[in-house]
């Protein structure tokens, strides 16, 4: 029964051996030439790169504000769902999850233009001004930052609510009997009661929040300027595209280290909660 499981283990680690050792030779696909080896100078030129370093503190704001806006906007909305009794609503949530990623950005790129998007139109008829949202170095990432949360707090919402869905009716019913209001129910009953499902969500969100590429590459491009240059991106715009297999791989090898650092201590935690 576990055997596909092992297979493809086997097969992700033989996949990150190969990138390893790509990354410690000169190979571009461009040229005629078998990989050179160079020891750990591609390392040295991607941590030098003051582009790279900011890649690295984009990325860590953006997975930072992203995952933590999605998990807390989507607690409380489980929360009201869960109390409420509105399971109408659950079936709508997985509409924005359901939407192709390029469809979800070609319609707010037009809609959040600040010349002819409807949000301008809007602003305009009340005599405000839209800012240039994509095009403001200090505004950019924020935007991304909130297309984000907007399309993809329905799954957290479903993953904490599948949780709340779990808890014994009976202890709802105690809570209420000892006079437990809204809030004092929240905090002390159904939250610690839902709190597998939350760190699961979080840490889910954080996992596949360092991935960030689509939107950027797509609203962007990493700009204006490098202010919304993601891991990901600076990967595509130094490795894919120029056809760089060396640097590619160097980049590649460090964007897995950087998320393990992160996720790999948050599932330690999370596997002892678990078994708590």
């Amino acid at each position: 029964m576990a055997a596909p499981g092992l297979l493809g283990l086997v097969a992700y680690v033989a996949g990150l051996l190969y990138t390893i050792y790509l990354s410690t030779h000169h190979y571009s696909l461009l040229r005629a030439e078998p990989p050179r080896f160079v020891g750990l100078d591609n390392y040295l030129y991607v941590l030098g790169d003051p582009t790279f370093q900011k890649s690295v503190l984009v990325t860590t704001i953006f997975v930072a504000s992203a995952a933590a806006a999605e998990v807390a906007l989507g607690v409380l909305i489980a929360y009201w769902i869960y109390m409420s009794g509105r399971r109408w609503a659950i079936p709508l949530l997985t509409i924005p999850l359901l939407i192709p990623v390029v469809a979800y950005v070609a319609f707010w790129h037009f809609a959040i233009d600040f010349r002819r998007g409807v949000l301008a139109q809007v602003a305009a008829h009340l005599g405000l001004a839209m800012p240039n949202l994509l095009g403001d170095p200090g505004l950019a990432l924020w935007a991304i930052v909130a297309l984000d949360v907007l399309q993809l707090t329905p799954f957290v919402v479903l993953v904490v609510l599948a949780g709340m869905l779990g808890i014994p009716s009976e202890v709802l019913w105690a809570a209420k009997i000892d006079g437990a209001r809204r809030v004092a129910m929240a905090v002390k009953v159904v939250l610690p009661m839902a709190k597998t499902a939350i760190l699961a969500a979080l840490m889910l969100r954080l996992i596949d929040a360092f991935r960030i590429y689509a939107k950027v590459w797509l609203l962007t491009g990493g700009g204006p300027g490098d202010a919304t240059m993601t891991l990901e991106v600076f990967l595509y715009t130094r490795g894919i595209y120029p056809l760089d297999v060396g640097t590619g791989a160097t980049v590649s090898v460090l964007i897995a280290a950087i998320t393990a650092t992160v996720a790999v201590p948050y599932v330690y935690l999370v596997l002892r909660t678990w078994r708590a």
